[in-house]
């Protein structure tokens, strides 16, 4: 109940009851349950009435739903959770907030939360945006500690682990990554995401029910990392990355740990190549809203996208509807026309 709602952050012992009667006939017992009453108890270690239960409640569901998620594709929307929500936190190393481990620590002030209450307000949020996310617990080194796994759009579950990402600034080596992904900043570590996140399922000490979870994808997400505070985004179904109308695309990336990464040309129709354990992935460039491909975002483009949008002109190159397709929903139409007339004169496109 908890890791699937952690919303019912309050939750502590429970106890169940339950009303019965039975009859015997020709040596058969047949048993009539009529009520089973399950009382839930406030964890009293953390709140002292239901008073306080209901202020800390109010006042996170009131951030929650204030909590802006940018972004059209699930990987923007899942990168956005994963850098406000470590913009707007710092780790409790002295364990000085009484609810750090709940989600409330993300939502409210002193905005002080450990792994679980990291795990807990990422979940929600995903959950919100329709983006199918569990919340996994196990063991790293001596400790405990509480994760991230969320299923992308190409069926298959990756991890992220927020709290470990959130350093003196925004770190992506525990980002959408897989069971065999090694990370770059840390002392350029060779040990894998596996082998450092051991998910045991007993959330509770001397538990007799232990949760099961999806098998996580062996490979990341993607194969290539942006840097921090780059305007990339990843769709790895159909090979395409997204790039920012100003954001250069030779400095743009990263190779993570054991990796090379090759970057050809500057925008829509550009490549970039990653190289990995004998593996080499190429993605297409797609800078948005550069249709005419001549790296600028301006009248030109637009002129050609409301073309489009009534048949007067056709865009089949896959990196050039990319580049037009601004709301990402695989069409090319008027709602990207007035998005791009925006974007060209300086708004956001989210």
């Amino acid at each position: 109940m908890i890791d699937d709602h952690p919303e019912m952050f309050w939750l502590g012992a429970y106890k169940l009851s339950y009303s019965y009667s039975y009859r015997v006939s020709g040596g058969v017992y047949t048993l009539s349950v009529s009520s089973i009453t399950c009382t839930m108890q406030y964890d009293t270690a953390v709140y002292a009435d239901k008073a306080s239960v209901t202020d800390d409640y109010t006042r996170m569901m009131a951030a929650f739903d204030a909590f802006e998620v940018k972004g059209y594709t699930r990987y923007e929307k899942v990168k956005s959770i994963h850098d406000t929500i470590a913009k707007q936190v710092s780790y409790d190393y002295e364990f000085t907030n009484g609810t750090a481990h709940q989600p409330t620590s993300v939502f409210l002030e002193p905005f002080l939360p450990v792994c679980e209450g990291y795990a807990e307000a990422f979940k929600m949020l995903c959950d919100r945006e329709g983006i199918p996310c569990v919340i996994v617990v196990g063991k790293s080194g001596d400790g405990g500690h509480a994760w991230n796994y969320v299923k992308m759009e190409d069926g298959k579950w990756y991890a992220v682990d927020l709290t470990w990402d959130d350093q003196s600034s925004i770190f992506y080596d525990f980002f959408l990554v897989g069971a065999n992904s090694t990370n770059r900043y840390f002392d350029n570590d060779s040990t894998t995401f596996a082998d450092a996140h051991i998910a045991t399922g007993d959330h509770f000490i001397n538990s007799s029910f232990v949760l099961t979870y999806p098998t996580l994808c062996e490979t990341p997400y993607a194969q290539t990392l942006g840097r921090a505070n780059t305007d990339i985004a990843v769709r790895k179904a159909d090979g395409i990355v997204l790039l920012g109308k100003s954001q250069s695309l030779s400095t743009a990336f990263i190779a993570p740990y054991g990796s090379t990464v090759s970057v050809s040309g500057t925008t829509t129709g550009g490549t970039v190549t990653v190289t990995q354990g004998g593996t080499t992935t190429t993605y297409t460039v797609a800078r948005r809203g550069d249709v005419v491909v001549d790296n600028a975002v301006n009248t030109t483009d637009y002129a050609k996208v409301a073309k489009a949008t009534v048949g007067a002109a056709k865009i089949t190159d896959k990196a050039q509807l990319a580049a037009a397709d601004l709301n990402g929903d695989g069409t090319v139409d008027a709602f990207d026309a007035s998005l791009l007339d925006l974007y060209i004169n300086g708004e956001e496109l989210y």
